[in-house]
């Protein structure tokens, strides 16, 4: 009977019958969600196609004047994909990500976060400390990123945790006015929406 009515997972779907899409094609696809912006709904979708890929991860800042359409075009966006590989936050401390729950490794001593093939889109102008914190992780360099940070104990004292990023990942970071060093700047396309 389970060989009779199972079929194999996950199912092979043909691409017959479907032809490649130029920047035209997806520009139009996502018209009415967005009309205009076509050079940010366009980057912006394929840059957050590539968190998906294991070599092609393109971080993105949507940035421009107050109410220009930053966040609409991003969470438009974004919205396309699936909520299990979103992760969505309005603001965050300079080491938030560094204490989220995560799996404990106890020969390790480690914690490590899984952001595989997640997008994280950030709806507010991420403190210059946030950016500093995850600059070696927004760079790719490496699948998974090992921090040591130091918490206080029971007793008051310090005590060093190592928390692991798992990757890739890709960010989407809506802001007015990112204020950014030379090695934040290589680690983002940044995109402003039409005016």
């Amino acid at each position: 009977l389970i060989k009779e009515h199972s079929s194999e997972y996950p199912e092979k779907v043909s691409t017959q019958g479907f032809t490649e899409m130029g920047v035209q094609e997806i520009a139009e696809a996502i018209d009415p969600l967005i009309k205009f912006d076509r050079i940010t709904k366009v980057s912006s979708l394929i840059s957050c196609i590539g968190a998906f890929t294991e070599k092609h991860v393109t971080n993105v800042a949507v940035t421009g004047g107050s109410s220009t359409g930053k966040t609409y075009n991003a969470k438009n966006i974004v919205g396309l994909f699936p909520p299990e590989n979103v992760f969505e936050l309005g603001n965050v401390s300079k080491r938030a990500f560094l204490h989220m729950q995560g799996e404990y490794d106890k020969e390790t001593n480690t914690i490590t976060i899984d952001f595989e093939n997640k997008i994280i889109l950030l709806l507010d102008t991420p403190n210059t400390e946030v950016m500093e914190t995850l600059r070696s992780f927004m760079s790719q360099d490496a699948k998974e990123i090992t921090f040591a940070i130091t918490d206080k104990n029971e007793g008051g004292g310090q005590k060093t945790k190592n928390i692991k990023l798992r990757g890739p990942a890709m960010f989407v970071i809506c802001t007015a006015g990112l204020h950014r060093d030379e090695q934040e700047s290589t680690r983002l396309l940044v995109l402003s929406p039409e005016i």
